[in-house]
C-alpha cells in the first residue's frame, strides 16, 4: 500500500525501465488504474520491506509515511470519523465572556461584579 495524492492506492509493479525516479502502476480503491513516478508515491514501512524482498529495487531514497500520519490521513476521508467529529464541535459548548469597553484615558482594571437577586 502507498499514498498517491492523499489517497492510498495498491502498488501494481513497475511500469518502465530503470531510472531516476522509475514509474510503478498503482490501483486506487475504485479499480482505476494510474502511472505514478516513484517521487510523487509515499510508501509505507511493510511496502518497502515487502518491495525489497520480492523486485530487489533500490528503495533507500523512497518516501516513507509513518502510521500516524497514515491513520490521520485515512481518518481524515472516512465520512462517519468526518461526521462524529463535526457533531463533537456543535455540541461543544462555548462559555460566553463579558465585554468590557474601555475608553482613551481610563484605566483597564477589571473588577468582577456580584449580581444577586433583587427581593421583593
Amino acid at each position: 500500500m502507498a499514498i498517491l495524492k492523499n489517497r492510498e492506492v495498491q502498488i501494481i509493479g513497475r511500469a518502465d525501465a530503470t531510472d531516476a525516479s522509475p514509474n510503478y502502476t498503482v490501483m486506487h480503491k475504485d479499480g482505476s488504474r494510474e502511472n505514478a513516478r516513484r517521487s510523487e508515491l509515499r510508501f509505507t514501512k511493510d511496502e518497502v520491506e515487502k518491495m525489497k524482498k520480492t523486485a530487489g529495487d533500490d528503495l533507500d531514497q523512497v518516501n516513507v509515511i509513518d502510521d500516524k500520519e497514515l491513520n490521520d490521513l485515512r481518518d481524515g476521508q472516512n465520512p462517519q470519523k468526518i461526521q462524529d467529529k463535526q457533531d463533537k464541535v456543535k455540541t461543544e459548548q462555548v462559555t460566553p465572556q463579558p465585554v468590557v469597553q474601555v475608553q482613551p484615558g481610563q484605566s483597564t482594571t477589571v473588577t468582577p461584579v456580584t449580581v444577586q437577586k433583587a427581593s421583593k
